[in-house]
Formats: C-alpha cells, sequence, structure tokens
C-alpha cells in the first residue's frame, strides 16, 4: 500500500518521488487485511464518483447543490479515514463509525452509475492518496521532528515544503497560486472526485500543523470537461481568489475546463490552476461574446426576411430572440425593436 514505483507515480500524476516514513514489516495476514482496507477506501471513491455523475445530470441547481454538499461532507470523512491509516505506523483498522457510514452510502447508490475523467480503478487512485499523504507527514515529520509532539508550528515556507507533493508535485502550481492556498479569504475547490479528498487531507494536515491563524475555506466541483460542463457546490460573488485542485493532472482537460467555467460562480475572481487561470469576469466576457454571435446572425435573418416582406416569419425569430435574451439575461440590441416597430406601423395585424 505504501510502495512507490516509477510506473504508479506517473498514473498518479506525480512528478516528484514519495517519502516513505518507516514501518515494520507486514506478515502476510496483515498485508491482505491492508489490501482489504485499502478495497473498502476504493469503495469510497466509488460512491464520490457517482455524487459527481448525479451533479451533473441533475438540471435543478438547489439538488445539484445539496448533491455537491453531501459529496463535500464524505470527501471530509474519507480524507480523515486516510490520514487515519496513513498516521498509523502499524495496521489500523478502518473506524466503524466510517465503516457505517460507507456501507449505509453503498447500499443507498446501489445500482447507480459511476463516472470518473480518468479510468484509474477506485482503489488505485486511493493508494496514490496514501502514499502522498505519507510523503506529506514525512516532510512535516521532518520540520517539527514529531508528528505527535510537534516543536513548532510551520510558517507558510515551511508549509509550502511540506506539501510539496500536493501543490507543486500534483497540482504543478505556480508560487503566486500556491501561496493562495495559505491566503485567508481564498476559496479552494477539489475536483471530485480524488481531488476533494486530496483538498481535504491536505486542509486537515494544514490547520493541525500549520500556524496560518485561520481556517481554509474549501468547496467541492464537478467536471464533466467532454461535455464542457462545471457545477459549482457554492457561488460568491464577493470573492477575489479561487483555487482548484485535483489528484492528476495528466492532460489537464479537467482544469482547463475548471477554470474556465467555474467562474460563473465566481464572477469577481481570479481563477487559479496549475494548468491555467482566469481572470475577475472571463466567463462572462466569453458568455456574452458567445450570446452576441449568435444572436447577431439572428437578427441578420430577421432583417433580410423582413426586407423580402415575410413579416410573420421576421416576427418568429424575433420572439425567438427575446426568449433567448431573458434566458441568458443577455439584452437585445436596439435594432430588433426599430425593425418590429416598423414592421407593426406598416401590418399592424401582425400584432
Amino acid at each position: 500500500m505504501f510502495g512507490e514505483s516509477g510506473f504508479e507515480n506517473s498514473l498518479g500524476g506525480s512528478m516528484v518521488s514519495y517519502r516513505k516514513r518507516e514501518r515494520p514489516s507486514l506478515s502476510p495476514e496483515e498485508h491482505e487485511a491492508a489490501n482489504e482496507r485499502l478495497r473498502r477506501l476504493g469503495d469510497g471513491l466509488r460512491f464520490l464518483r457517482k455524487l459527481r455523475t448525479q451533479a451533473l445530470e441533475e438540471p435543478d441547481m438547489e439538488i445539484v447543490r445539496s448533491i455537491l454538499r453531501e459529496a463535500h461532507l464524505f470527501s471530509k470523512e474519507l480524507a480523515n479515514a486516510i490520514l487515519e491509516q496513513s498516521m498509523a505506523i502499524g495496521p489500523e483498522d478502518l473506524d466503524p463509525e466510517f465503516v457505517d457510514t460507507l456501507e449505509r452510502a453503498t447500499e443507498e447508490y446501489r445500482g447507480e452509475d459511476e463516472s470518473s475523467n480518468y479510468s484509474l480503478p477506485p482503489h488505485f487512485s486511493v493508494g496514490n492518496l496514501m502514499r502522498a499523504t505519507d510523503d506529506m507527514l514525512a516532510r512535516i515529520e521532518e520540520k517539527t521532528k514529531s508528528l505527535e509532539k510537534p516543536d513548532h508550528k510551520l510558517g507558510k515556507d515551511e508549509l509550502d515544503y511540506a506539501l510539496t507533493e500536493f501543490l507543486k508535485g500534483t497540482n504543478d502550481l505556480a508560487r503566486e497560486a500556491r501561496e493562495k492556498f495559505f491566503e485567508k479569504g481564498a476559496k479552494i475547490g477539489g475536483v471530485l472526485s480524488g481531488g476533494s479528498v486530496y483538498l481535504e487531507i491536505a486542509k486537515t494536515l494544514t490547520e493541525k500543523y500549520g500556524g496560518l491563524g485561520h481556517d481554509i475555506e474549501t468547496f467541492v466541483l464537478a467536471v464533466d470537461q467532454k461535455k464542457d460542463k462545471v457545477v459549482s457546490e457554492i457561488e460568491d460573488k464577493e470573492a477575489k481568489a479561487v483555487l482548484i485542485v485535483d489528484d492528476v493532472i495528466n492532460k489537464g482537460g479537467t482544469l482547463i475546463a475548471a477554470s474556465r467555467l467555474v467562474g460563473e460562480s465566481f464572477p469577481n475572481a481570479h481563477i487559479y490552476t496549475g494548468v491555467q487561470n482566469d481572470s475577475p469576469g472571463g466567463f462572462r466576457e466569453r458568455a456574452n461574446e458567445v450570446h452576441e454571435s449568435h444572436l447577431f446572425g439572428k437578427f441578420q435573418d430577421f432583417a433580410d426576411l423582413t426586407e423580402e416582406g415575410k413579416y410573420e416569419d421576421a416576427l418568429k425569430i424575433y420572439d425567438e430572440a427575446i426568449r433567448y435574451s431573458k434566458e441568458h439575461s443577455f439584452p437585445l440590441a436596439s435594432g430588433w425593436d426599430k425593425i418590429r416597430s416598423r414592421i407593426l406601423a406598416k401590418h399592424p395585424q401582425n400584432q
């Protein structure tokens, strides 16, 4: 479970070698029990993938946010379970309360669709998370001399070092983006499913061993890069900085989609990822360009039909434009109403 190989690291998205804490060798029975715990934790990640699928398919945003709040809560529970396993030097049973929660969730969502942006089996992804957690714990222990009785609280530079695997190795964050993780008021989003768990592990370790003086504000988001869709657990018009993290970058498609689309929920925030950033208002500007282009084409048809005397067809296009304008909160240019007024003045029967 705590082994290291270049093949596994490459699939896990890591660009650094994991550090390992010293542990006694396991007996064959203990090794089998450890693998069973890994499989059970993988079931937890499988549950989060099912919640991700539901959130992306549900049209009602109130229900979507309810699903994502559930996913966030369970991400914390799974993160704690992984931390407990990683903190232990010898074999450690899973917490019975966590097992009960997992069994209820598994039964409730039995038969529901499970999907992921990547094809890694859940237990494999959990194994990478456990190796990454071990790496962070080893670095923290190096700086504090003891995980149980640390000799001091870690400052930002030490935390940056301790979270090397999370911030740089996996998420490839530039210095400015890494600083946002420790900044008060910044919103940190974890991509379901592995990314949201990894984030909660890093948050817990930072708050436990760091001396920031404030809590890290986290949320979860679901991303479907193929459908170019992102749904967020929260929205905040006042937020100025949003950092999005995952447990694997691969080709970067998930984080690119997240950086482009999550601005709908954070319209005044600078969006940071290790792949692509976005400026405040970037999402709205791009959306407006799409709406403007769409309506320009419709206006050309509207004007042409009016010129040809096909007033009934022209007014149908006008009605379509009005509906589009309301649906997307994008105002029509004044020319629409000017042409419509001329039609109705000449042919009031079309009113």
